[in-house]
This record gives structure tokens, C-alpha cells and sequence, in this order.
């Protein structure tokens, strides 16, 4: 009889065989656990994760970095600065002598009012 079949293989052993492999087969979701689109790496590693390339996509995906968010800006809209940098700002252009000493004593007053 050969020692390795699996029909001599004790119950315990053969759940502790069946773990591992189901380690390494859900590795990708585990990897992805902290994922933004966690359930979907989950879904493609449970119902493709059987062919080796459903596998490979599921673990790259999980492996790859979230998009940053995209900020939305609408027209019309200033986007938010504090005061403190507005007026960084207009120094910088007087400095740089885009601004007179008039224009940036009008637009330091239009900011401060």
C-alpha cells in the first residue's frame, strides 16, 4: 500500500489539508480585507478563484492601491482658502511687483472686510 494515498489519511489531517488550501485559495480576500471594494475582490476570488487567472486578478486587485477620491469643484464656485494663506498670496504678487502698493491695499481690505 503506498503511505501517501489519501485513504490513510486520519481525519484531522485531512482537515488540517483542507484549511491550508482554503488559506491559499481566499488569500486574496484576506490580503483585501481592508479594501475600499472589499466584496468585490471577495466575489471574484469565491466564483473564479478556481481557474488561476480569476485568482491572479483577485490577488492583484487586492494588492493594487484605492484611487484617490476625485474632488468635485463647481463652477462658479471658489474652492475653500483660509485668510491667512489669501493673504500669503496677495504678498507674494506685491513681492514679485504684479501688484502696486494700491492694488494690494484694496484687495487686503476686500479680504479683512
Amino acid at each position: 500500500m503506498d503511505k501517501f494515498s489519501m485513504s490513510n489519511l486520519g481525519i484531522g489531517e485531512a482537515l488540517i489539508i483542507l484549511g491550508v488550501l482554503l488559506c491559499f485559495y481566499f488569500l486574496p480576500s484576506v490580503v483585501g480585507v481592508r479594501k475600499r471594494n472589499f466584496w468585490a475582490i471577495f466575489a471574484v476570488n469565491l466564483f473564479f478563484g478556481w481557474s488561476f487567472i480569476g485568482w491572479v486578478i483577485a490577488f492583484v486587485w487586492a494588492c493594487s492601491s484605492d484611487a484617490m477620491p476625485v474632488q468635485v469643484v463647481h463652477v462658479g464656485e471658489k474652492p475653500h482658502k483660509s485668510l491667512a494663506s489669501e493673504l500669503e498670496s496677495l504678498r507674494d504678487l506685491k513681492e514679485l511687483g504684479l501688484l502696486t502698493d494700491d492694488e494690494f491695499s484694496k484687495a487686503k481690505e476686500k479680504l479683512l472686510a
